[in-house]
């Protein structure tokens, strides 16, 4: 059945990428962004309308967005070195959701919102990182409270791809940018952080199943547990992927990400009882970590999927 979307942050990474995929699935798309930190330009996007605002202002366009069957919340502050004072992020992430739970209130529509796997590494830290995962799991109390709204939330791990901003700090983009221009490539402290990271079209691919699904579960886990690695190892790889770089250490990131509060975030927890639920939904994740590599530094997928 063909639905009518809306999806905040369209122009970002993982919004993007979701329009393609729903655009294929026959359903009609409007797109919401601000374009303060887009990844694509929207005229590239298959939307039936565009909105250029913030998420706080979609209220004001209620009559042109209505009938809405879903929408699916993607827009959020991301990466670490835009973690600062004057962002506001907690804040940002708590108005943000409370401005389409009311959007979906008003307009009957079931909502699907993202937080993030980092809510799993919150230790009671009370600085500027610790907004962020505070912010999000906020926001997940208020989505699957909602006396009214059907809310879905989703948590996902290191989600990554070639449409990925490295002002963001993200290690996949900021590795893929010093190896393509010759650089050596930053490790942060000793490298041996573990991440698992998840291709933008698994992600995708999940999102689109649990819109057709809509399983009674009403928070999951996205991950790929085949896809873990150390920070060492993922420098090693992109090293070896045609662009040999030397790798250089700095005991943080704080200075080459101009964040005089950067923190790293410690190792996430897996769920693999939340992956093994999307496995039963009829997901597995396709891209291997090799293929991530490959497309950060050719952008292109051995199995076609980039765009």
């Amino acid at each position: 059945m063909s639905l009518r979307i809306l999806i905040t942050g369209i122009a970002g990474m993982i919004g993007s990428e979701l329009a393609f995929q729903l655009a294929t699935q026959g359903h009609e798309l409007i797109g919401n962004d601000d374009l303060s930190h887009n990844c694509r330009d929207p005229r590239e996007l298959p939307l039936a309308q565009m909105l250029t605002c913030e998420v706080g202002q979609l209220g004001y366009f209620l009559h042109a967005i209505q009938p809405l069957d879903l929408i699916i919340h993607c827009a959020s502050p991301v990466g670490h070195a835009r973690l600062t004072p004057e962002a506001q992020i907690a804040w940002q992430i708590v108005s943000d959701t409370q401005s389409v739970l009311e959007l979906a209130e008003r307009t009957g529509a079931r909502l699907i919102t993202f937080s993030s796997s980092e809510v799993l590494t919150y230790r009671g830290e009370t600085d500027i990182r610790a907004q962020y995962a505070l912010g999000k799991l906020t926001g997940e109390a208020m989505v699957l409270g909602h006396p009214s709204v059907q809310g879905r939330v989703l948590r996902p791990y290191n989600v990554t791809g070639r449409h990925q901003r490295s002002d963001g700090g993200f290690v996949m983009a900021r590795f893929r940018e010093q190896a393509l221009a010759g650089e050596p490539l930053t490790v942060f402290g000793s490298g041996e952080q573990v991440r698992h990271f998840l291709h933008v079209s698994d992600f995708a691919r999940f999102v689109c199943l649990l819109a057709e699904k809509w399983p009674a579960e009403k928070r999951w886990s996205v991950l790929n547990p085949w896809n873990g690695t150390s920070i060492i190892r993922l420098a090693h790889a992109f090293a070896a992927g045609g662009h040999p770089s030397a790798i250089r250490y700095q005991a943080d990131g704080a200075a080459e990400l101009a964040n005089e509060n950067w923190r790293d975030t410690p190792e996430r927890v897996l769920d693999i009882a939340g992956y093994d639920a999307c496995v039963a939904l009829g997901w597995q994740p396709r891209v291997t970590l090799e293929e991530i590599v490959r497309e950060h530094l050719t952008g292109e997928l051995a199995k076609g999927e980039a765009r």
